[in-house]
């Protein structure tokens, strides 16, 4: 299964609220759409984090937990869903392929940064600030 885990830096575990009769994914990332917490998409431009507690859409819990990097240099280990990952990649600009895998074949919303190589189909990341939320 395709997830994020937070790999270096401080991360602060919070509970959020949740969009309700929304389904969240452990491992995946999350974002807001003007109005609640949801997973991250292929459009997805700012991230704020990873879920770590996911829920079923039939879940009436109403709070998941998340990991929030606390500083820009944190990183997370990701998979990467479209294309292959080579040691090349590292400083480029990637996007999401999904709320739990990488795209490094586009670089239209630049939501990610590479910045360490694993093999052809994971690889190290940190949110880009420039696009995202500080």
């Amino acid at each position: 299964m395709s997830v994020f885990v937070p790999d270096s830096g401080t991360w602060d575990y919070v509970r959020i609220p949740t969009k309700a009769n929304t389904a969240y994914t452990a491992g995946a990332c999350f974002t807001s759409d003007g109005t609640d917490n949801v997973e991250v998409t292929t459009t997805t431009e700012e991230t704020y984090g990873i879920i770590v507690e996911g829920k079923t859409s039939a879940n009436n819990t109403n709070f998941i937990t998340v990991a929030v990097p606390r500083s820009p240099q944190c990183t997370f280990r990701g998979t990467v869903g479209t294309g292959t990952l080579t040691a090349a990649f590292i400083g480029r600009y990637v996007d999401f392929a999904s709320s739990t895998e990488v795209d490094v074949s586009a670089s239209t919303e630049d939501a990610l940064e590479v910045v360490g190589f694993i093999s052809a189909t994971e690889g190290i990341f940190k949110i880009n600030y420039s696009k995202g939320k500080e």
